[in-house]
């Protein structure tokens, strides 16, 4: 039988927890109460949620509390909004804090903010800055390369500059993106991603700017655009590079005026966000090109950060499998050990899809060999059976034993061809034409023959 949710409220003052736990329990939630020395001595499992109060922590830290609680997100209370534990909230189990007295949709709005909480999405790296110590998800690694991109982050803390991310698909663009939100004076708003490649152009505006009832066919009810979703916020904008022209024109002037007015209104809205870039391609040559608006380049390059790709890093592959596979036990319930001739087989491997290839491969593993220790043919074999087909690898063609329908295995071959341009291209159909060397409305028709839908190409974060 299930283990009912339950919240640890941690709190020294007898009267301030009665209340604290008197309000909870109104919520609806099943609180058990623990003064600091109890909860570091008698743990608690099956939680959802640690409630401290900050100033009953007295001569214990806050580390001494997480260390017991590695994996509950952290709510703290206190009616000074200055107290340092608010003000620092570095550690990434740190949901948001609540100042006395408590208000219902704050308290409510970071319940679900923890119910929402995955314990594989804690970070596994530090980095001393000062005296302060950052917690960066997932950005594992000890290169010059990895960490002059956890440098180039902690310069934008205290800054609101737009910021341009270039890098390989694959090599963690979103994940240095959310870092920055993260770490930033706008990280108790959302973040909201919006894949430019991978929405029709026709829909981009009505994705961006939202719309109002009866703007056009199809516009039943009002809807709100991504840049109000993100209203204090941070909005991202993934593969900035496949954004069509006439949409480059408007988020320009959104970026220059800061106002903008959703499909079917002229009533306009202040832009309160805070807008990160990124793109696989080489913009220089798109503006060259005229393909990418210079002035837009401009707008959104005010502070460059680039990501090394995998093969740049190779010395931080370890780590990162490290750090991969404690995400995918936590994930799966499931764990594999990699032996040294396996770690090497890796090392060995170029990555062209990065550390989402690498994921890939990793997961796929866990899943299939569960329990146990993977070596090196393991590995060349799942490689074998990923690895992307170019021209170049092509086999010698040879015709098939006895008769055969050419038409048919034309047809399988060209379906297998758009699975594979399009899993490389993380699901953008823009960018698997190009690929492909079709027109965008071609490749969605040919798409819909062999039924293939992009929602089904496995991927993990850009």
């Amino acid at each position: 039988m299930a283990q009912p949710r339950k919240m640890l409220l941690v709190d020294d003052n007898d009267e301030s927890r009665y209340q604290l736990q008197t309000l909870l329990e109104f919520a609806g939630e099943k609180v058990v109460t623990r003064t600091c020395e109890k909860t570091i001595t008698n743990i608690e499992d099956n939680l959802f949620a640690l409630v401290i109060n900050a100033n009953s922590l007295g001569d214990y830290s806050l580390e001494t509390i997480t260390e017991k609680y590695p994996h509950t997100p952290i709510i703290l209370v206190d009616s000074n909004k200055n107290h340092p534990l608010i003000q620092q909230q570095h550690d990434w189990r740190v949901i948001g804090s609540l100042a006395l007295p408590l208000k219902y949709p704050d308290m409510m709005a970071l319940i679900r903010k923890c119910e929402s909480f995955k314990p594989e999405d804690l970070p596994s790296q530090t980095i001393n800055s000062g005296n302060t110590e950052v917690l960066f998800k997932k950005l594992v690694g000890k290169t010059p390369e990895i960490t002059k991109v956890r440098e180039n982050i902690l310069q934008l803390t205290d800054s609101d500059v737009n910021v341009l991310i270039t890098g390989e698909s694959g090599s963690g663009k979103e994940m240095v993106a959310k870092n920055i939100h993260y770490l930033s004076k706008r990280s108790n708003n959302k973040f909201v991603a919006v894949n430019c490649g991978a929405i029709p152009s026709e829909l981009l505006e009505s994705e961006l700017f939202g719309h109002e009832k009866g703007a056009f066919t199809g516009a039943m009810t009002k809807r709100l655009g991504r840049f109000e979703v993100a209203q204090g916020g941070t909005l991202f904008l993934d593969e900035i590079g496949d954004m069509p022209l006439p949409m480059q024109v408007k988020l320009l002037r959104v970026l220059e005026d800061r106002t903008y007015e959703r499909v079917g209104s002229n009533t306009p809205i202040k832009a309160d966000v805070r807008v990160i870039a990124a793109t696989h391609c080489n913009l220089r040559k798109a503006i060259l090109e005229g393909r990418f608006r210079e002035d837009l380049y401009y707008r959104l390059n005010v502070f460059p950060i680039e990501i090394p790709p995998l093969r740049a890093r190779k010395e931080d592959i370890p780590l990162i499998v490290q750090n991969l596979l404690q995400t995918l036990e936590a994930r799966h319930k499931k764990k594999i050990r990699l032996s040294s001739t396996a770690l090497k087989a890796l090392n060995d491997y170029d990555w062209p899809g990065n550390i989402r290839e690498l994921s890939n491969l990793l997961e796929r593993l866990t899943v299939e060999f569960s329990n146990q220790l993977i070596d090196a043919a393991e590995i060349s074999q799942k490689l074998k059976q990923q690895g992307r087909i170019t021209p170049s690898r092509i086999p010698e063609a040879r015709l098939p034993e006895g008769d055969f329908d050419l038409k048919e295995l034309l047809s399988n071959l060209e379906a297998n061809y758009i699975k594979l341009a399009l899993e490389e291209s993380d699901g953008t159909v823009s960018r698997a034409a190009q690929r492909l060397g079709l027109g965008r409305t071609t490749l969605v028709e040919k798409m819909r023959k062999y039924q293939i839908d992009r929602d089904d190409i496995s991927e993990t974060d850009s």
